[in-house]
């Protein structure tokens, strides 16, 4: 009986040994976009980051931190993911916080209308992307803990599977197949670069327009939000407040986005006493062209992310003095990062001007 019991608890230590290793280099493979996105914000230096940029794919896609510093000597880096729930940006932006004290953090609006919940077959892929690829091990430890209390699923499955993340795909095989297996081992590619400070850039486009003319038509309606996304939301005001750092909550341009929705949105920020910029309101201003500015349907590409941060640079700067996080050393950083970005920019041009 005692001879049992060794072998139990070696077998114990040798599964230990060999399989959580296993499990951070799975990971990785499945998530490279989002491993180089947390190397590339932990490689900035510790407080020299003017601006983070929270939010979903339209953020991660319409954002360009290089495209902001050339026009206003403001640093920034972009933390926004794809697919998010609130209670992901809330964590996100907990980890960002740890190494960084930016003057102004930029909170994707669109998200706060987000009805989905933790245990939604969609939103919880990308749950887990976002939870995995957190780099401090203590935020993402309290993030699983608080997941595995609202979640439906049991605790012991929660741990079990962020523990040992195949065991997830293992118990949901039907929905990975062999090519989603082999797909996995070969790892995922990336349009992650340096130079993009966390962004992603899209080139091409459709040449469709999905605005229609009622776009943003005004309303005094409202749409309705969940209590779930605005409790996480909640936080994230708090915690900004807390350390003294100016929210923006931003509205990317998106067809699907409404001037009810644009209301609601404004109701709470004004509750909240935050700034509210609705860029559906100045696709005139910002001169983007649907057909040539958007990738696809819902997110911009390199010429639409460069108008918007354009734009926005200008707003921006008149919250922030200039320069204030930059030394000699990052302003080398950044003039570097907008010349590899300028190029890959200019690049593209050329390639559609001819």
């Amino acid at each position: 009986m005692h001879n049992k019991w060794i072998r139990c608890l070696v077998f114990a230590i040798i599964f230990a040994l060999i399989f959580i290793p296993a499990s951070d280099l799975f990971v990785k493979a499945g998530n490279r976009t989002y491993v180089y996105q947390r190397e590339f914000f932990y490689g900035q230096q510790q407080n020299s980051i003017d601006i983070i940029y929270i939010g979903g794919s339209t953020i991660l896609t319409g954002i360009q931190p290089a495209v902001i510093w050339n026009e206003s000597n403001i640093t920034g880096f972009n933390c926004a993911i794809s697919g998010p729930l609130p209670f992901s940006l809330y964590y996100l932006l907990k980890e960002a916080l740890e190494t960084q004290s930016p003057a102004v953090v930029v909170l994707d609006a669109q998200i706060l209308l987000n009805r989905r919940d933790v245990d939604d077959s969609y939103a919880e892929p990308y749950l887990r992307i976002a939870l995995h690829t957190i780099a401090d091990k203590r935020v993402r430890r309290e993030a699983v803990n608080e997941l595995a209390q609202i979640s439906k699923k049991s605790a012991f499955y929660i741990h079990l599977s962020f523990l040992f993340p195949y065991i997830r795909y293992c118990l949901n095989w039907n929905e990975m197949g062999p090519l989603g297996v082999v797909r996995l081992l070969q790892g995922e590619t990336t349009r992650m670069k340096k130079s993009h400070m966390g962004a992603i850039v899209y080139t091409g486009y459709e040449g469709e327009n999905h605005f229609d003319a009622s776009f943003m038509d005004k309303s005094d309606l409202n749409v309705e939000y969940t209590d779930f996304s605005y409790e996480y939301y909640k936080r994230m005001f708090e915690l900004c407040k807390n350390k003294n750092i100016n929210l923006v909550m931003l509205s990317m341009p998106h067809p699907g986005w409404s001037y009810e929705k644009h209301n609601t949105v404004q109701e709470i920020c004004d509750e909240n006493d935050i700034l509210f910029f609705d860029l559906n309101l100045f696709l005139s201003e910002m001169e983007i062209d649907p057909s040539k500015d958007f990738f696809n349907k819902s997110h911009l590409n390199i010429t639409g992310a460069n108008k918007v941060s354009v734009f926005l640079s200008d707003i921006l700067s008149s919250m922030i003095a200039e320069g204030a996080g930059a030394d000699e050393s990052v302003r080398e950083v950044w003039d570097e990062t907008w010349v590899d970005f300028s190029k890959e920019y200019q690049s593209y041009y050329d390639n559609e001007s001819e």
